[in-house]
């Protein structure tokens, strides 16, 4: 979000509009097939989780003792918590200052125990990943500099070591670290157009390949219990990884493309007002 804004006029409506038409309508899409699926067969939705909601599901907002229908979507009750701070900081002088400071308060606060369910919810570890990501975009305009990706790398070790109860101190770290390295050898990488254009492409797919794949391991799980060419669990994760990605890019290119585009074109055609 800081890097597609950056040096750009957005305005918190503008912003939050993108987001919706973005991720919404095809969020929705897939949520109606699972609650398909739940229809026809409950045990096949989140059988191992609590029961799931279906208003709360399609207004992505959290209820206690209520799963989403679309599990693998939970993360985007966080992103849009953080695009409503993100947007909220384009409202002020220096946005990244902002927004970096509203994070960390979060990430902060998140140390705490809360009694009121939602009170937790918001108070969330998870903020901290949004600024590293702040963070990395920081790094990538203002020079990619060897010493920051060593500290870096030490500052992963020292979260990796001592603090094992905050996955943005382990996981997050050095997650942040591996992509940062990336990013300093992006010149090189962008020489191989070969190498390039998939990349590019499976970036551009990768909202389908997220909330479609749990679909097509689904799939899978029922073959793999029938048939016993799916009984090799090398053979069965190989296959499973190249069907998710392979039918996920078939949806990104039959149905979220063409959703986007059309929802894109009427917002630019519908006439503004004032």
């Amino acid at each position: 979000m800081a890097y597609i804004t950056h040096g750009k006029s957005v305005n918190f409506i503008s912003f939050m509009k993108k987001r919706f038409v973005r991720i919404i309508p095809i969020y929705w899409v897939l949520t109606s097939v699972a609650l398909a699926v739940f229809i026809i067969s409950p045990s096949s939705v989140n059988s191992t989780m609590a029961p799931p909601g279906v208003i709360n599901s399609y207004l992505l907002f959290p209820v206690e003792g209520k799963s989403m229908l679309l599990e693998v979507a939970w993360t985007l009750r966080y992103e849009f918590i953080f695009y409503i701070i993100f947007s909220l900081s384009l409202l002020t002088p220096n946005r990244y200052v902002t927004v970096s400071v509203l994070l960390g308060g979060i990430w902060a606060c998140s140390k705490f125990s809360y009694e009121n369910y939602y009170i937790g919810f918001f108070f969330t570890h998870y903020m901290g990943e949004f600024l590293l990501g702040i963070l990395s975009f920081l790094f990538y305009t203002k020079g990619k500099s060897l010493t920051l990706v060593v500290l870096s790398s030490i500052a992963a070790l020292v979260g990796y070591f001592y603090g094992t109860h905050d996955g943005v101190l382990t996981y997050g770290l050095y997650s942040t670290v591996l992509f940062n390295v990336f990013v300093m050898l992006e010149d090189k990488i962008k020489r191989n157009a070969s190498m390039v254009r998939p990349i590019s492409y499976l970036g551009d797919a990768s909202y389908s390949i997220y909330l479609a794949h749990l679909f097509i391991i689904a799939a899978a799980g029922i073959l793999y219990k029938h048939t016993e060419f799916m009984n090799d669990p090398i053979l069965f994760n190989i296959s499973t990884l190249v069907a998710s990605v392979f039918f996920s890019v078939l949806f990104y290119e039959f149905v979220e493309r063409i959703i986007t585009r059309k929802l894109t074109a009427i917002k630019h055609a519908a006439p503004s007002v004032g």
